[in-house]
C-alpha cells in the first residue's frame, strides 16, 4: 500500500467530475487523486451498468486502488457512506460536504430537491431522483474518521466549476 494519499472526489446529483476540480487541482502534485462522475446523473452520459445507487456504490468502490479518502458533496455523500459501510477496509477517511449522508432529511423538515433537479436536468436517469437511500440505522457502523461540512453559496472557496443556478 502506498504512503502517498489517494483521494477520490465524488460530486453531487449534477454528476460532473469537473465539480471538484478547483479543489483537487490545488493538492500537492505527488498526491494521487481522481474525480468521479455519476453515469446518468445531471448531464453525464448514461451507462447501462449503473441504474441504481447500489450499482453506483459498487462502481465507486472499483475506482480506488488502496485505502483512500473520499471527499463527497451532496448525493456523493450518500454514495460515500454506502462505500464506507459495505467496504470499510477500502476507506481511510471521509469528508462529507453539504450532504444528507443517506439520512431521511425530509422527515426532519428539509426542502425537497427532486422536482427542481428534474427540471434542470431533464435527460438525467430516473433512478437519480426516484430512488431513496436510508443509511440512518447503520451510520454508527461507519468506522472511518469523518469530517462533515456545510457549504454555502456565498462561501469564497466553494467549488465554482459545476455549480448550477
Amino acid at each position: 500500500m502506498s504512503r502517498i494519499p489517494e483521494i477520490l472526489f465524488l460530486p453531487g446529483a449534477g454528476g460532473s467530475p469537473a465539480y471538484w476540480a478547483p479543489v483537487a487541482d490545488r493538492l500537492p502534485a505527488k498526491w494521487r487523486r481522481a474525480r468521479s462522475g455519476w453515469p446518468g446523473a445531471g448531464d453525464q452520459p448514461h451507462d447501462a451498468r449503473v441504474a441504481s445507487f447500489d450499482q453506483l456504490i459498487e462502481l465507486t468502490r472499483t475506482q480506488t486502488q488502496d485505502r483512500c479518502d473520499l471527499v463527497a458533496h451532496s448525493m456523493g455523500g450518500v454514495v460515500a457512506i454506502g462505500v464506507a459501510l459495505r467496504h470499510p477496509e477500502r476507506i481511510r477517511r471521509l469528508v462529507l460536504v453539504s450532504t444528507s449522508g443517506g439520512i431521511d432529511v425530509h422527515a426532519l423538515g428539509a426542502a425537497e430537491w427532486r422536482d427542481e433537479h428534474r427540471a434542470e436536468f431533464p435527460n438525467a436517469a430516473a433512478w437519480v431522483t426516484e430512488q431513496s437511500v436510508d443509511h440512518t440505522a447503520r451510520l454508527g457502523r461507519v468506522s472511518a474518521p469523518t469530517l462533515g461540512a456545510t457549504m454555502i453559496r456565498s462561501a469564497p472557496l466553494r467549488p465554482a466549476s459545476g455549480w448550477r443556478r
